[in-house]
C-alpha cells in the first residue's frame, strides 16, 4: 500500500529548493517507490554525526549497504532504507537535485513493507 504520494520540484543552482528532506521518529525498514520524471536526483541516507552534529555520516551496516541512489528521468525504483537512531536523533534521507542548471521533477510514496 502507498502512503502520501508527493510530487516534488526541485530547483536548479540557486532556486528556493534544491534539496527535500525526510524526517523519521522510527527506526526499522522503510521502503520508498521513487519515479523521476524531469532531470536527475540523488537520494542519499545519512546518519547523525556527533563529530559535526549533523546528518553527514553513511549508516554503519554489517552486510553491504547502497546508502546513495542515483535516479534519472524516465527511471523509477523501489529504495530500502533501514533507519537507525544515533544518540536521539534519528536518521534522514536527503533527495537532491543532480543537475546544478535544471530543475528536477520526481514523485515518491512510502510504501508498507506488506505490499511489496
Amino acid at each position: 500500500m502507498k502512503i502520501n504520494t508527493e510530487k516534488i520540484t526541485l530547483t536548479k543552482l540557486f532556486g528556493r529548493k534544491r534539496i527535500h528532506t525526510i524526517n523519521f521518529n522510527e527506526t526499522g525498514e522503510r521502503y520508498f517507490h521513487i519515479k523521476v520524471h524531469n532531470g536527475a536526483i540523488l537520494v542519499i541516507h545519512n546518519s547523525y554525526s556527533m563529530d559535526s552534529s549533523n546528518w553527514v555520516a553513511t549508516p554503519k551496516k554489517v552486510t553491504s549497504y547502497k546508502s546513495q541512489h542515483l535516479i534519472k528521468a524516465g527511471e523509477e525504483k523501489i529504495i530500502s532504507y533501514t533507519i537507525g537512531k544515533i544518540h536521539n536523533h534519528h536518521d534522514k534521507v536527503f533527495i537532491i537535485n543532480h543537475h546544478l542548471f535544471k530543475p528536477a521533477l520526481f514523485s515518491i510514496c512510502e510504501i508498507k513493507k506488506d505490499k511489496i
